[in-house]
C-alpha cells in the first residue's frame, strides 16, 4: 500500500519519523507487517536519528522480549534515553525496571522520582504506578520478578 512504501521510503533516508511511523503502524494496528528483525531495526533506526519515542518502543522489545532476547539492561538505557528527551511513556517505563531491580539496582526513591516525571507530564499509568507505590501493601502485577 502507499502509507507502507512511504514509510519505508522516508526510513531508508534515516527519516527518524519515518522510522517511527513504519514501526508503530506495524506494531500496534498490524496494518504495515514486518517481520520482528524489521521491526527492530527499524525501531533502531529511529532512535539512533533522535526520535525518542522509537527509543521507548525498542526498550520495550528488549524489556519484554518481544522478538529478540530478554535484556534489562539494555532496555533501561533505551527507556533513559527517552525519559530524558520528554518522552513521559519512557520514564514510565525506566520506573518499573527501577522498581523491580530489573537492569538496573532497585531504588524505589529513583522509581518514585521516575513515575512522578512521567506522571507530571501526562502519562497516566506513571501516575497508576506512583499510586501503587503509595500502598506497599497493595499487589503489583505490573511488576515483573527478577
Amino acid at each position: 500500500n502507499q502509507a507502507l512504501r512511504l514509510f519505508r521510503k522516508s526510513c531508508a533516508g534515516s527519516d527518524s519519523l519515518g522510522c517511527v511511523s513504519l514501526g508503530i503502524n506495524s506494531h500496534h494496528q498490524g496494518a504495515v507487517r514486518l517481520n520482528h528483525g524489521e521491526l527492530l531495526a527499524t525501531f533502531q533506526t529511529g532512535c539512533n536519528n533522535g526520535h525518542l519515542i522509537s527509543c521507548t518502543h525498542l526498550g520495550f522489545k528488549y524489556q519484554s522480549g518481544q522478538g529478540i532476547a530478554r535484556e534489562y539492561v539494555k532496555a533501561a538505557q533505551l527507556y533513559r534515553k527517552g525519559c530524558a528527551g520528554g518522552d513521559a511513556r519512557a520514564c514510565s517505563h525506566l520506573g518499573v525496571l527501577h522498581e523491580s531491580g530489573l537492569g538496573v539496582t532497585q531504588d524505589l526513591a529513583q522509581a518514585r522520582a521516575l513515575y512522578r516525571q512521567g506522571c507530571d507530564a501526562g502519562n497516566e499509568r506513571a501516575c497508576q504506578f506512583l499510586t501503587f507505590m503509595e500502598k506497599p501493601k497493595m499487589e503489583k502485577p505490573y511488576l515483573e520478578k527478577p
